[in-house]
């Protein structure tokens, strides 16, 4: 009778763990997921700048680039990092929906690509700003769970700023 009321006592502090460990785990794939978002896309904006330069203009003291090429490298390099199909953009938002395999692990991108053109003596430096938005796919099959019952949603967030840049 001892060792039946020993294993329910195991039996709830197990549960009790896992119910706290797993939310944990969670928190933990949601930073990974946030910082690998936010690589991509300040890594996206170095690629999108080399091939948005006009190098041609760079004879002068002004570095100058093309803003629609900027948002096609952005997208291209922004959608390999992924493995994400471009949908059609919008201005300067712009839309990523993941390819066949990765639907299980992402959901649909928005990223809002901006241009601050700021003066600065003899050089022209233009700040991009980009923000990513998606809402997160949960891992862990209790969360999932729990998404699916409780409409429990969370929305992933990450902005980066880019200063374009040529030292002549």
């Amino acid at each position: 009778m001892g060792e039946i009321k020993i294993f329910g006592y195991i039996l709830i502090v197990g549960l009790l763990v896992a119910s706290i460990i797993m939310p944990l785990t969670e928190v933990v794939f949601i930073y990974r997921e946030r910082l690998m978002i936010g690589d991509a896309l300040y890594n996206s904006c170095r690629v999108a700048a080399e091939y948005s330069y006009n190098y041609n203009e760079m004879r002068t003291t002004d570095a100058v680039s093309y803003k629609n090429v900027f948002l096609d490298a952005f997208e291209q390099a922004f959608a390999s990092s992924f493995d994400l199909e471009i949908r059609p953009r919008y201005g300067n938002t712009l839309h990523f929906e993941p390819s066949a395999v990765k639907r299980d692990m992402y959901n649909n991108f928005s990223v809002e690509v901006t241009f601050d053109d700021d003066p600065f003596g003899d050089k022209t430096i233009s700040i991009v700003t980009v923000e990513a938005e998606s809402y997160y796919v949960f891992k862990i099959r209790y969360m999932r769970y729990l998404n699916e019952v409780g409409r429990i949603e969370y929305e992933l967030r990450a902005n980066r700023e880019y200063v374009m840049e040529v030292t002549n």
